[in-house]
């Protein structure tokens, strides 16, 4: 053994039972070895590990990269050198007993990880996978071959561009190495200890995957999240994603590597939750303890496997914000990355050069001090001023080296909000805080990405595909970003969060729902995309496939609600915007609507101008569509349908659903169903459609073609002949299950994302409960867009309005006309109305809701209550002249303004 690697042994591998954190430096072992030593020393379940100190990546570069010629170098070649290298014998033997001291009786399979070490002012920079890992790997020689491979990818273009645009020389890095024992992963993921967008530190966030992790930082599947009180561990919120496939290892055992490969998740375990309560909760108070201990909110990767949980890494939370530095574009890629390596031998090699001459100055030292000690009393002063003289000389002169200055031009936006026409498109994920205007720009692959370089600067909206991979370069240039996969967790949310650049991720429809040029307002911290289209719809030969597999809203509807929901201050204050905008302007009998319903074939309605009302005003189809044509004129003078019955459909059909079904026909009556949700959608230039449920008693279907042989009861069933509403349903979950079909065909398929569902006669919350599992089983998804509605038609109902609430409403439709007549009142005037009105008005379990009154009649007094309240619409009968209306409340708003 040379004397300098005898000198350093303590200094080149660290066991991890051998060192405490304390007695590890962060400039030898980087932050991930040092935070692994840290949570063994916080008893935290960490697989067993060793590290490898930065100086045997600085050794073997200065001893593998030499005689380079620049006028034929290449990173590739500097790379290949690196592979084809040697490490000194020595280091292979420590290697090899530390390997041993993992192992036990035979080879451990083990990852091998990079430990960035970075200069101390820019230790906090994620470096977030831009080195290599290898996974599941045995025996000596093939880690040293991961080893090789892990510093050769520090020499690469993705890594110098990643460093010299956050304002670090790439010679100014270098690399520890972890190798730990491999755990073969049941479920993985991540953990915030507090919300990553909001920073709220009352919260826990879980996010998992079944399988490797790896799929997350890589954007490649969106995965569960879980959002647990901090304080008492109570789930506050959970966001089950379906997981098609996982990525698992592949292992060759004769070779003692491997690979990894994807495999495709059974039906029924697609949309199980990842992780059951329990460990859950464990995992969180390990998460609680490590933040405790580190006195910092943190980022936690987790595994767990056959009942045990185990951390593999943790950071701190914050991430900084760093300067964007601009490349110098006449320097060479390959002549950038020869000199970081040449740098990185020159200053070992000076390096070892003072440490050989401190050693044997040492050993003069240790000669002179024993001659010394003969004449102890006598040069005892003498002796004092040679160990103060001795101290200096083992002094390490720091290197000289360039250090890059630059500075951050920030430019402080207000706060960009929708304006007039704009409604929301898409939903995703917020990774990354801000709001952000600007024109889109897609890349469906890498190819692509590359083709538009050109088209990307900071007024773009980048979104990407999850086709693409080489993202680092390019993501520096632009505004903000989308993306079709991935959580907050993902390379490209850390690096958007480090940029300071507004991101949404996990949106998985928008390369293919949005267009190129396209302007949109993007809201990072709610994964909010603003536009001035009412409904998208994707192109293409793939659409139904497509389609089948998304999700509308990775977003709590609570959070979205609070994007988009307005006080009624600020609804006064739109109708002044309108009252001003009004002034002076023509009427246009042949104005074009700025809304349109499906994209790829949009039918446009010339639009009658109206007076526009902060209080929206809806038509009820639910006795009218059945007649005549008329009801298409009563559209165009309103602000969407509230509400059309389902079951005037069948009144159209007249034959009982389940003669359907009985039949093995059920896909007649779907498209049947589905072709007049179509027509009307069609008329309503993309405004609100709601889709009630349940309007008709068991009396009523018996009257249908063979409905008395299909409208049966067993005497338990308790069904009698005016049963109707979700009592009846639930005894008929096949006609439901058809009836939330040939909904979901009509969003999904022909692409009117401007349909919701409102249930009628509920019966219990029991029953409400039992609904919304039928209604998530058939793949429709509370979002933005989709809203699931209450319509409260008796007492009972209005009483238990908090009851259904907590269950999980979007919004309220109060029906006077049988409210009245279920309370026997003289008209919808009548006060005992307005106060069952009121009371469900003023309750606090409806303040971020939608409310919605139906009114048979032009009533002044309801009118001016209802809007007084600050409601979200008034719905008309169809036989109410809808421009009457619209006057009435537009005169309503206008005396509240002035008052």
């Amino acid at each position: 053994m040379s004397p300098i690697i005898q000198s350093q042994k303590d200094d080149l591998i660290f066991q991890d039972e051998d060192f405490s954190s304390k007695q590890v430096r962060e400039e030898l072992v980087g932050r991930k070895a040092l935070s692994l030593f840290q949570l063994r020393d916080f008893d935290v379940p960490v697989p067993k590990f060793f590290a490898l100190s930065s100086t045997i990546f600085s050794q073997y570069i200065a001893e593998n990269i030499k005689e380079l010629n620049k006028g034929k170098i290449t990173a590739q070649v500097i790379q290949n050198q690196i592979n084809e290298g040697k490490f000194d014998k020595n280091i292979i033997e420590l290697i090899d007993q530390s390997y041993s001291r993992l192992s036990g009786f035979a080879d451990a399979w083990v990852a091998v990880r990079s430990s960035i070490v970075l200069p101390q002012e820019k230790s906090n920079i994620a470096f977030a996978g831009v080195l290599d890992t290898i996974l599941n790997i045995k025996g000596t020689s093939n880690i040293l071959t991961a080893i090789k491979q892990i510093y050769g990818s520090l020499f690469t273009e993705r890594t110098l561009t990643y460093s010299n645009t956050s304002g670090i020389w790439l010679s100014d890095i270098k690399v520890s190495i972890v190798i730990q024992k491999m755990v073969q992963s049941e479920v993985s993921g991540v953990l915030f200890t507090q919300d990553p967008i909001t920073q709220d530190k009352d919260t826990i966030t879980i996010e998992s995957v079944f399988g490797l992790g790896e799929v997350i930082s890589k954007g490649e599947i969106t995965p569960d999240q879980y959002i647990l009180n901090k304080k008492d561990l109570e789930f506050k919120e959970k966001k089950i994603i379906p997981q098609e496939w996982m990525l698992v290892q592949k292992i060759n055992r004769d070779a003692g590597q491997s690979g990894v490969q994807k495999i495709k998740i059974s039906k029924a375990w697609q949309h199980k939750q990842k992780l059951d309560d329990r460990y859950l909760i464990e995992l969180a108070k390990i998460a609680k303890t490590i933040e405790s201990k580190r006195k910092s909110p943190q980022t936690i990767e987790w595994v767990y496997e056959s009942g045990k949980i185990n951390i593999l890494q943790i950071k701190d939370l914050q991430e900084i914000k760093l300067p964007f530095v601009e490349m110098d574009s006449q320097v060479k890629v390959s002549e950038s990355i020869l000199s970081a390596a040449e740098e990185i031998s020159k200053r070992y090699e000076a390096k070892e050069k003072v440490k050989e001459e401190i050693r044997k100055k040492k050993e003069e030292e240790e000669k002179r001090r024993k001659e010394e000690q003969e004449e102890k009393e006598r040069k005892l002063k003498e002796e004092q001023e040679l160990k103060a003289e001795s101290k200096k000389l083992f002094v390490e002169k720091p290197l000289e080296r360039q250090v890059v200055h630059a500075t951050m031009a920030t430019t402080v936006n207000p706060e960009l909000m929708p304006k007039q026409g704009e409604k929301l498109l898409i939903t995703g994920i917020g990774a990354s805080q801000g709001t952000f205007r600007g024109t889109i720009v897609i890349a469906a692959d890498d190819n692509e990405l590359k083709k538009q370089e050109k088209l990307i600067n900071k007024q773009t909206v980048l979104v990407i595909s999850d086709q693409v991979q080489n993202f680092q370069g390019i993501v520096e240039k632009t505004g903000s970003i989308i993306t079709d996969s991935g959580g907050v967790t993902s390379d490209i949310s850390i690096l958007c969060r480090e940029k300071g650049i507004p991101a949404i991720v996990g949106t998985i429809i928008a390369s293919r729902m949005l267009k190129n040029n396209e302007n949109v307002l993007i809201d990072g911290t709610v994964g909010a995309i603003y536009g001035l289209r009412d409904s998208i719809t994707a192109s293409g030969p793939n659409t139904d496939e497509l389609v089948e597999k998304t999700f509308e809203s990775l977003e709590s509807p609570e959070q979205l609600k609070k994007a988009t929901s307005k006080s009624f201050d600020q609804n006064l204050n739109e109708i002044q915007k309108n009252m001003l905008s009004q002034v002076n302007q023509p009427s246009t009998a042949n104005e074009q609507p700025e809304k349109q319903g499906k994209i790829d074939n949009p039918i446009v309605t010339p639009k009658i101008a109206q007076i526009k009302t902060a209080t929206k005003i809806f038509v009820d189809l639910s006795q009218g569509f059945l007649k005549n044509d008329d009801w298409k004129k009563v559209i165009i003078d309103n602000d969407g349908i509230s509400s059309f019955a389902i079951e005037e459909i069948i009144r159209k059909v007249g034959r009982h659903p389940d003669a359907y079904i009985t039949d093995k026909n059920e896909k007649e009556l779907i498209n049947i169903i589905e072709e007049n949700i179509d027509e009307i959608c069609k008329e309503v230039n993309g405004n609100p459609v709601i889709i009630s449920i349940g309007s008709m008693d068991s009396g009523q279907y018996k009257k249908l073609v063979r409905g008395k042989s299909e409208e049966i009861w067993k005497d338990d069933d308790n069904i009698s002949s005016n049963t109707n509403g979700l009592a009846r349903l639930l005894k008929k979950e096949k006609e439901l299950m058809l009836y939330l079909t040939a909904i979901k065909n009509a969003r999904n398929k022909d692409g009117w994302k401007n349909i919701s569902i409102a249930i009628e006669y509920p019966g219990s919350t029991d029953n409400f409960k039992e609904f919304k599992k039928i209604v998530s089983a058939s793949k429709l998804r509370r979002s933005s867009t989709f809203n699931i509605f209450l319509t409260v038609n008796t007492p009972a109902e209005a009483m238990s309005i908090k009851e259904y609430m907590e269950i999980g409403l979007d919004g309220i439709i109060i029906n006077t006309e049988t409210l009245t007549k279920f309370m026997m009142a003289s008209d919808s005037d009548d006060p005992s109305i307005l106060r069952v009105i009121k009371e469900i008005i003023e309750s606090k379990s409806i303040n971020e809701s939608k409310l919605i009154i139906k009114i048979p009649e032009i009533s002044k007094n309801l009118l001016k209550f209802a809007v007084k309240s600050g409601i979200t619409a008034i719905t008309i009968s169809d036989k109410v002249n809808s421009q009457l209306t619209r006057k009435e409340v537009s005169k309503i708003e206008s005396e509240l303004i002035l008052s």
